[in-house]
């Protein structure tokens, strides 16, 4: 084998172990972190408003119905 052949394969490995701590990782965090059922419902009284922007350009005609409440 060459030494580009060994620092491809060495590469890949360290490439391997990086990803594999990653999804050790990210399973921890899921693992520990609470799921939304598990708090309390409880209503907001006179909740903030809020104010949503929305850039368009040229969309006169179908902005409309994009918005509309269902």
């Amino acid at each position: 084998m060459t030494s580009f052949q060994w620092v491809i394969i060495v590469l890949t490995g360290f490439s391997a172990i990086f990803w594999l701590l990653e999804l050790v990782g990210a399973l921890r965090t899921v693992k520990t972190m609470p799921l939304l059922e598990k708090f309390p419902g409880k209503p907001i009284e006179n909740p903030p408003r809020i104010s949503i922007i929305i850039p368009a350009c040229n969309e006169a005609k179908t902005i409309e119905k994009a918005l509309e409440k269902r």
